[in-house]
C-alpha cells in the first residue's frame, strides 16, 4: 500500500457515461477521484483503485456540505472539479410543466454553481481547475430540445 499523498479530483455525475469514463481515466493517471453518484449500487459498480465513490445529489445542500468536508479533511491538493451531473428533459416548451423546467435547472445549472462555490477555496489554494461538461443538445436545435437549450451556457462569440 502506497503512502504517497495523491492529488484529488472531484467528478459529479460519475455513475455512467462520460462521468464514469472520466473518473476511471483520472484514476488511471494517478489522481484520487471522489466520484459523485446518487445510488449505492452505482458506487459499488464504480469503486476501484483510485476511485472513491461519494453519494452526491448536487441539488441537496447536505450532500454538497458532506463533499466539502471530505475534501477539506484529506491531504493532497484538489486539482480539479469536473461538473458532469445532468438530466435531460425533452418536451415541447408549451407542454412541459414549470416544475420540470425548475428541476432541470436545479440539476444542470444551480447544482453545479453550488458545488463550484463550496469547492472553490480548495481549488484556488492549489491552482485547480473547473471543467464543465455540456451536451451537444445545447448546440443543435431539434424538436422538444427547448428545455435543454434553455440552460446551456454558450461561450462568447457563439462558438
Amino acid at each position: 500500500m502506497s503512502t504517497r499523498i495523491q492529488d484529488r479530483v472531484v467528478v459529479t455525475g460519475a455513475s455512467t457515461g462520460i462521468g464514469a469514463a472520466s473518473a476511471r481515466e483520472l484514476a488511471r493517471q494517478g489522481f484520487h477521484v471522489l466520484a459523485g453518484v446518487r445510488r449505492d449500487r452505482d458506487a459499488d459498480a464504480l469503486r476501484a483503485d483510485g476511485i472513491e465513490p461519494v453519494i452526491l445529489d448536487i441539488t441537496q445542500p447536505d450532500h454538497i456540505g458532506e463533499l466539502a468536508a471530505r475534501v477539506g479533511s484529506r491531504a493532497g491538493a484538489l486539482r480539479a472539479l469536473v461538473n458532469n451531473a445532468a438530466i435531460q428533459i425533452n418536451a415541447p416548451v408549451e407542454a412541459l410543466p414549470l416544475s420540470e423546467w425548475r428541476r432541470q435547472f436545479e440539476v444542470n445549472l444551480f447544482g453545479h454553481v453550488a458545488v463550484t462555490q463550496v469547492l472553490m477555496p480548495a481549488l484556488l489554494r492549489h491552482s485547480g481547475r473547473v471543467v464543465n461538461i455540456s451536451s451537444v443538445g445545447g448546440r443543435v436545435a431539434l424538436p422538444t430540445y427547448g428545455p435543454l437549450r434553455g440552460h446551456e451556457v454558450r461561450p462568447r462569440g457563439g462558438q
